[in-house]
């Protein structure tokens, strides 16, 4: 008797449940509705993914919130949306599987569109152009350009534009210098690992976007960044599979906003500003 009470107890709580959730009870998502703005304003968020070891785009600040230009521009969405905004820490090889699974809206983490993200997920408007800058120690003397790193130990973050250029180079190698000597290339989780990699000699040296390199070497005396540009790539935000083409709309127009009306600069400069001189909020 007591087991079919039981039973009958936890049948009418999934029943209970069930019907909450119909009815739009909170705590209860659909994780594949159309995330149209009527489906944010009712569940009152935006979740965006994150990899907060992205000067100056995202990067922990004071305590444990994650800031950066790409949290200005998704404060902006929230607030256009009517909704909080709930960041959210990944790994950045881990963004991708999870907006895949829909646990997030919207990743924000310097996105280049590649093999990995190009056609599997709706993406915003292009809203920054980076490209790759090589660091070492302010006493290398060896390397002053891409073709020096022939025979040397380079790091990048993993899964990121880095790495995908440092591989086509080894599979290309245009002009035949790392046939006889190529460089060893390692991957590292996050910059702030990778740097720390090169400050203490285990890399000689490291390739980063770039105004992540120029920050990385303002906080450092005994780094550099060498002055040739390496590639060309912009960023985007990748959206979940079901996000509405209304919001991406919003989004699209939130950033040629932003981007004529000189805000998107601001948000740069504050942001560098902040990582600058030593300060370790980047990392």
């Amino acid at each position: 008797m007591k087991v079919l009470a039981g039973t009958k107890m936890l049948t009418r709580l999934i029943l209970v449940l069930t019907i909450g959730c119909v009815m739009g009870f909170p705590g209860c998502v659909d994780k594949s509705e159309k995330l149209t703005i009527e489906v944010f304003k009712k569940r009152g968020k935006l979740v965006v993914l994150t990899e907060p070891f992205f000067v100056p785009y995202e990067y922990y600040g004071d305590g444990s919130e994650i800031v950066g230009v790409d949290m200005e521009i998704a404060q902006l969405i929230a607030n256009k949306l009517g909704v909080k905004l709930d960041r959210q820490k990944r790994s950045f090889d881990g963004l991708f599987s999870a907006l895949s699974a829909n646990d997030g809206d919207i990743v924000m983490a310097g996105i280049t569109l590649d093999e990995r993200s190009e056609g599997k997920f709706p993406h915003s408007e292009p809203y920054a152009d980076a490209c790759q800058r090589i660091v070492v120690s302010n006493d290398c003397d060896d390397i002053g350009e891409f073709k020096d790193l022939a025979g040397k130990k380079v790091g990048v973050p993993i899964a990121t534009s880095s790495a995908t250029y440092m591989q086509k180079a080894l599979e290309e190698d245009k002009d035949g210098s790392f046939k006889d000597t190529p460089p060893t290339v390692e991957q590292f989780e996050n910059n702030f690992m990778l740097i720390k990699a090169l400050s203490n000699k285990h890399v000689d040296a490291v390739l980063l976007d770039s105004d992540t390199a120029e920050i990385y070497a303002q906080k450092d005396p005994n780094l550099k960044v060498l002055s040739g540009l390496i590639g060309k790539e912009e960023y985007v935000f990748l959206y979940a599979k079901n996000m509405s083409d209304e919001v991406i709309s919003l989004i699209n127009k939130i950033i040629t906003e932003i981007k004529a009306d000189g805000r998107l600069e601001e948000f740069r400069a504050k942001h560098r500003l902040a990582n600058a001189g030593g300060n370790n909020k980047g990392e």
